[in-house]
């Protein structure tokens, strides 16, 4: 299905800045894109003293993959292997580019011998994980070609819908559009007592947009026009594939969302109306279940749902709609073919969770600020651009310390037409406290601000022009350096990036 980016930005009140300032400059490659291949490595080595409970190897390689009709189109991909564990923790997606599934329990120790295979330095950021700062997949600690970096760590997260992408300097966005990336599920003892679907009725979705030329291959265009404003795609994909279509049983199902797209908002709704019963976002089950005509998901933003498809007749067709745009777009297509005696309850309350409270925060009354810009050309935070180690002295934390980040997107800065940004902190979850939106731009944005899912914890918050939000996050794991930043990869790869510290 086709999507314009000019009617979503028309819905989203940003008009006149989808006409393009010039023809496309394809890259010479379709997936290298415009940058240059990295230099410099930081090679990790497996430890002796580590005893992991799951052993994997995750081989980053060209390949190719039949996603439209006609030519199969070249791509980046994971490839998994399993040295030590069980096959469950490591799920291939079928017909797919995507890296296999990883799926492991909060409690586990897990090594990740990245091994990487393409033509430039790479690295895995598991986004949305607890780590130590070296297994985070800091733009510092790359793996040029055929080396290897050795990803070592607990698993303390929350049973969730987590999912692992390169991160390299300036090159983020050109390997995540040529397929890198897959999904990271944790389960535990919490989640097992509910006794959600599982298995085939556990069902992962990862919404991707694309472009392709006339041969099938991926194109990801290198002006300015398209760096400043972020990569859209015409081609909505799932799970790796066009036009995408699920048979499901009358009975209830547990669909995991992920927006993979590397600058596309989603707003997301059932084709028939009927209500979405959100169960989770991004750091795993919320307390209670939350009913919505529709969510928006910002890029890397997650979300779980709860549907029983025996609330329709076999033979029925249910669409997933996007509306970010000025028409629904066809994001999938769930065909109700087979007959189920399963008869689940719908859950109400699920996770209890401690709310974090802003008194108890060292900053409670004075909230660290970090304002993302577009003026002059040049995105940034706090005026500033990402620098690989420097750190800022309002940049750094204290471990242990539990505070309040204020997130702010300028749109009044001047030079640049405003548009969103997805704000993702490294190595942390938090809660969102509240929102507040710029007057002139309230009523602008107020279709999509109703779907935001700002419940239990998260990682990533998406800002429409305008808007600030506050958030609470303890640091209490783990001390080093990590990252945050615009979640727009383009953004991020042309420096809408900074180094925080927490400091023992």
């Amino acid at each position: 299905m086709k999507l314009s980016r000019r009617d979503f930005l028309k819905l989203a009140g940003i008009t006149g800045v989808a006409t393009a300032t010039g023809g496309y400059l394809l890259s010479q490659s379709p997936i290298w894109g415009a940058g240059r291949p990295l230099s410099g490595s930081t090679v990790r080595a497996a430890s002796t003293d580590f005893n992991p409970d799951v052993d994997l190897v995750l081989r980053a390689s060209a390949d190719t993959q039949q996603i439209l009709n006609g030519y199969p189109t070249a791509v980046w991909r994971y490839h998994g292997e399993v040295v030590t564990g069980e096959a469950h923790n490591l799920q291939p997606v079928p017909n797919s580019y995507l890296g296999p599934t990883i799926r492991v329990r909060s409690g586990q120790k897990v090594r990740i011998r990245f091994q990487n295979e393409l033509p430039e330095s790479s690295n895995v950021h598991w986004h949305g994980l607890y780590v130590p700062d070296y297994a985070d997949g800091h733009p510092r600690f790359v793996a040029g070609t055929s080396e290897e970096y050795v990803y070592e760590f607990e698993v303390i997260n929350y049973a969730g819908t987590y999912w692992y992408h390169p991160h390299p300097h300036e090159r983020t966005g050109a390997q995540v559009n040529a397929g890198l990336a897959g999904l990271f599920i944790v389960e535990d003892d919490v989640e097992d007592v509910l006794e959600l679907p599982s298995g085939e009725y556990d069902l992962p979705l990862v919404i991707q947009d694309r472009r392709f030329n006339t041969d099938n291959q991926l194109m990801y265009v290198n002006n300015m026009h398209d760096r400043m404003m972020g990569f859209w795609g015409d081609t909505v994909l799932v799970n790796g594939q066009a036009n995408a279509r699920f048979s499901v049983a009358t009975r209830p199902y547990r669909l995991r969302l992920l927006n993979g797209s590397n600058s596309r908002p989603y707003v997301l709704a059932w084709s028939d109306e009927s209500q979405m019963r959100v169960i989770g976002t991004d750091g795993g089950l919320i307390e209670r279940a939350v009913l919505t005509p529709y969510i928006t998901l910002g890029p890397a933003e997650r979300a779980e749902l709860w549907i029983d498809f025996s609330e329709y007749d076999p033979g029925t067709e249910v669409t997933l709609l996007d509306l970010g745009a000025g028409q629904p777009v066809v994001v999938g297509i769930f065909s109700v073919d087979e007959a189920s005696d399963v008869r689940m309850p719908a859950p109400i309350a699920l996770r209890d969770h401690s709310a974090l409270d802003p008194m108890l925060a060292v900053n409670g009354g004075n909230p660290r600020v970090f304002e993302f810009s577009m003026g002059r050309m040049t995105p940034t935070i706090n005026g500033r651009t990402f620098e690989m180690e420097a750190v800022a002295e309002d940049e750094v934390v204290r471990l242990g310390d539990m505070e309040i980040w204020e997130f702010r997107n300028n749109a009044q800065s001047g030079g640049m037409m405003p548009m969103p940004h997805p704000i993702h902190m490294h190595g942390r979850q938090f809660q969102v406290i509240e929102r507040s939106m710029h007057p002139n731009f309230v009523q602008q944005w107020s279709g999509i601000t109703a779907g935001y899912l700002d419940y239990g914890w998260k990682d990533t918050i998406l800002l429409m022009p305008g808007e600030t939000a506050r958030v609470a996050v303890r640091f209490d794991d783990y001390a080093g350096l990590f990252v945050y930043h615009c979640h727009t990869l383009e953004h991020e790869d042309l420096g809408m990036m900074r180094n925080y510290e927490v400091r023992a």
